[in-house]
């Protein structure tokens, strides 16, 4: 019963630090935010997959907007020409301050 009691105890305690984990970097990261020290925010905020992440998303919802079925090869070199610059642009540490 004790090991039982200890086991439960110890995944209890693993699963609050598992949920509150991402919480807290939420909190680090919005209190330079409120207080508008651009050069901590960027310290924390990794650009290349936010720009990575935002252009295959813009593209995928074109993809799937227009209905034309296209090659991911095809998909990569849309990605690339076309929406890369724009995210770039959009999000960069000199946009965000």
């Amino acid at each position: 019963m004790r090991k039982t009691a200890a086991t439960i105890f110890i995944l209890a305690i693993a699963w609050i630090g598992y949920v509150s984990w991402p919480i807290y970097d939420l909190f680090v990261l919005v209190r330079p935010i409120e207080g508008r020290h651009v050069e901590i925010v960027t310290r924390y905020i990794y650009f290349d997959a936010v720009r990575a992440s935002l252009t295959n998303q813009v593209v995928g919802v074109d993809v799937r907007r227009t209905g034309i079925h296209v090659s991911p090869l095809a998909q990569d070199i849309a990605t690339s020409a076309l929406a890369d610059p724009v995210v770039k642009k959009l999000i960069s540490p000199e946009a965000l301050s």
